[in-house]
């Protein structure tokens, strides 16, 4: 079954897949809680009074989340990209976008969480800059996945990142 937007965004809601779920939707429930985890524990770095160790020890943790998060987003890819391989006829060349189908969903979950933070606090005009910002990644996320459905090949990118020894 070829991912949707409106199917990734119900299921972050929910932060549940219904069954055995094989495929991307465990791995996206896994990004979504790492966001979450990320969201977290940023807010407590910012906090007033903290110690340096203690500021230092959750900067680590913020880093290890990172690294968590990173591989999540690659492994949504390949699995994206196993999927549309094996039944793309190709040829019609590549899906014109700055970000994979897994960045595409990073940025949803993160959107999510703004959302729910803004209007926790009713937030009504961030709420509705979120809430459009929502709209637009959707529906780049269904037209890539659309054009890849064409037989285009998904957007790739072999993100590097470097967070030392944090995820040792």
């Amino acid at each position: 079954m070829y991912p949707q937007s409106s199917q990734a965004v119900s299921i972050m809601n929910d932060m549940a897949v219904g069954g055995e779920t094989p495929g991307w939707q465990p791995i996206l429930l896994d990004l979504h809680s790492c966001n979450s985890a990320l969201w977290k524990l940023e807010e407590s770095v910012r906090k007033n009074g903290l110690e340096d160790r203690e500021v230092a020890v959750l900067k680590r943790e913020i880093d290890r989340c990172n690294m968590q998060r990173h591989r999540a987003i690659s492994e949504l890819d390949r699995l994206f990209f196993e999927q549309f391989s094996v039944s793309s006829s190709g040829g019609s060349g590549a899906v014109l976008n700055s970000e994979t189908l897994g960045q595409m969903l990073d940025r949803l979950s993160v959107l999510l969480l703004k959302r729910r933070n803004f209007s926790a606090k009713s937030d009504f005009v961030s709420l509705e800059k979120v809430e459009r910002h929502m709209r637009h990644i959707c529906a780049c996320f269904d037209n890539a996945v659309r054009e890849i459905m064409r037989g285009a090949l998904p957007p790739g990118c072999d993100e590097l990142k470097d967070y030392g020894d944090a995820g040792s």
